[in-house]
Order: C-alpha cells, then sequence, then structure tokens
C-alpha cells in the first residue's frame, strides 16, 4: 500500500534478515512468536503461497536458533544463519518451494562449531558470506569471562567456513576455522562485536565488528583474511 507491504503476522525479535531473488521477490527471515521462520513475498508485495505453507516456512522442527543472517546462492537457494545462547548455532539451507534442502548438512541443516581454548570461552555468530565458489563464511566472536561477573571480556573475531554441500572446509585455517588471538589483556580488541564478514572479489574476507578497550571508547575494526 503507497509502497509499503504490511505483515499482519506477529514477530517478535530483535532481527530481521531481508534478500532480492533475481524474480523480484523478496525473502524475509525473522521470529514468529520466538520461532524463526522465513516469508516470501511476490514483486507487487503479496505473500507468495506457493512458498513454504501459505507463504511461511518454519523452522521450529530443526530446533533453530534466533535468526542473524540470509543470503541467496547463485541457484535461488536460501542460507539462513541462526545463533543464540542455548540452541547454538546452525546454517540451513531451503529450496525454491521453502522445503528444507536434503543435500545440505544433515537433512538441511549444517551445525556450527569450533574448538575453544578456554572453559570460560563462549562463541555467538552474527554475520554470513558466499564467496564465488559457493563456500559458506560464518562470522562470530570469541568472548572470554573473566572480569566482569559473567559480563563477557575479552573477545576475538572468528570465522568457520563449509563447502558448498554444508560440510566443514577443512582447508581453511586449522580444520576449517581462523580466529585472532589475544593476549590477557584484549590487545586487539574487547568485546569485538556486531560483526559484518563480506567476500572480497580477490577471494579475500573482510570482517569488520565494534572494538570497545577498556577505557569505554567505542571504534570499528576491520580484519582481512587471505
Amino acid at each position: 500500500v503507497g509502497g509499503t507491504v504490511i505483515s499482519t503476522l506477529t514477530m517478535v525479535g530483535y532481527d530481521c534478515e531481508i534478500a532480492l531473488q533475481n524474480d523480484g521477490k523478496l525473502v524475509v527471515a525473522a521470529e514468529l512468536a520466538n520461532v524463526p521462520v522465513l516469508l516470501r513475498f511476490a514483486a507487487d508485495g503479496t505473500v507468495d503461497a506457493s512458498y513454504g505453507e501459505k507463504g511461511v516456512v518454519s523452522l521450529s522442527s530443526q530446533a533453530f536458533p534466533g535468526i542473524r543472517g540470509l543470503r541467496l546462492d547463485k541457484e535461488g537457494r536460501a542460507l539462513v544463519l541462526g545463533s543464540s545462547s542455548f540452541d547454538g548455532a546452525k546454517v540451513a539451507r531451503l529450496l525454491d518451494t521453502g522445503a528444507l534442502d536434503q543435500s545440505f548438512g544433515v537433512a538441511g541443516v549444517a551445525v556450527i562449531s569450533v574448538p575453544t581454548n578456554d572453559s570460560d570461552e563462549r562463541v555467538s555468530w552474527g554475520s554470513m558470506a558466499l564467496q564465488p565458489d559457493a563456500k559458506i563464511v560464518v562470522a562470530g566472536n570469541v568472548s572470554i569471562d573473566k572480569d566482569f561477573n559473567g559480563v563477557p571480556s575479552i573477545g576475538s573475531p572468528v570465522l568457520l567456513r563449509f563447502d558448498a554441500n554444508g560440510k566443514v572446509d577443512t582447508s581453511f585455517g586449522k580444520n576449517g576455522s581462523v580466529r585472532v588471538q589475544l593476549d590477557e589483556k584484549g590487545v586487539i580488541s574487547l568485546l569485538f562485536r556486531r560483526q559484518s564478514v563480506v567476500a572480497l572479489p580477490d577471494g579475500r574476507l573482510a570482517v569488520g565488528g565494534v572494538q570497545t578497550p577498556y577505557d569505554g571508547s567505542r571504534s570499528v575494526i576491520t580484519v582481512v583474511w587471505q
């Protein structure tokens, strides 16, 4: 209406991702009553009833965590990144019909996991990029709870890469992941958060985030990997 699409569905959650298909349709990933869902709208803004169940795909049966990223690959399939403190992190791939792509990961879902060096470490994931060879890179933050009574302190960026079939690409970094190591004082960054990863045309990866040093100041930092 007047260039605005209003959904009558009640969305609950802080993250909403949108991707544009080549045919002009819009795919939206969000949370409906705390359940991760995807919706698809036709080019005229009407709900595309041919997608999922009357235009809506629910990821609840996969115990999928909160929405953190949405990308479309060259074949138009939707890749969804989910991450939360309770349900871990996963990437799901859906076909154009909204059905899970059974050829990806395990029954359409790849689980994200990286080794940690400390029992106090926790990992959160916040961004995803597709490389020209269809490999999938997810960017996150490893935080270490050491100083602030349960509040994560030292943090460092981390990347994990999957191949096009949703298997961890062990040729990337160390067994599929790379991270920037910090000393105990967090010299490189503290609470490196709100990550965003971009696949550069020359094959390198650029990851940006907010750096919060001990003095409370903030700055934007970018790390580039070969």
